[in-house]
């Protein structure tokens, strides 16, 4: 089975950062998406919804590091603003999945998504998608034991990550 981007991946140190926070070299963009929603959650009352596009590092061996454009986005909270009117239905892997679906019918891609383990996902909640052998990403429903370690307290979050890369 494919590996969601930057699973396992050991971070490449800095010989001089800038400071103590950006001594590696960032291999996802997972953790910065999520701090992000953990920052922004209790300023919102209606759903969460972000995304961040930038530079990963993955190390290889006797080389340079392999940079690539990574996607990341969110969803979270609820799916409509409070109202006497709409159900309390929270955003989930749905949602995510069906923010990449718009995304690459629009750019006319035909793609699959199969059932795939990532320890940031719940189990059974996660899919890699791919259009033919090539990996574009991963969407998921993000471990509670994850939310929890970034005090992230609304859930069910869900989370999608693309290679720009691949897209392209």
């Amino acid at each position: 089975k494919s590996r969601a981007l930057g699973d396992g991946v050991q971070p490449l140190r800095l010989a001089n950062p800038m400071s103590d926070e950006q001594e590696y070299l960032r291999t996802t963009l997972r953790s910065s998406i999520l701090s992000t929603l953990a920052a922004n959650q209790h300023h919102a009352r209606e759903g969460i919804k972000l995304f961040e596009v930038g530079r990963v590092y993955l190390p290889r061996p006797s080389e340079l590091p392999l940079e690539r454009e990574t996607l990341v986005g969110v969803v979270a909270g609820p799916r409509w603003s409070e109202s006497w009117l709409g159900s309390e239905e929270n955003l989930d892997f749905f949602d995510a999945k069906g923010v990449l679906d718009t995304l690459l019918s629009r750019l006319h891609i035909q793609y699959s998504s199969e059932p795939t383990d990532d320890s940031l996902f719940l189990p059974g909640r996660c899919a890699v998608i791919a259009v033919g052998s090539s990996t574009l990403g991963v969407v998921g429903e993000v471990h509670t034991q994850v939310l929890e370690r970034f005090q992230v307290d609304i859930a069910p979050v869900a989370l999608f990550e693309i290679d720009l890369a691949a897209l392209l």
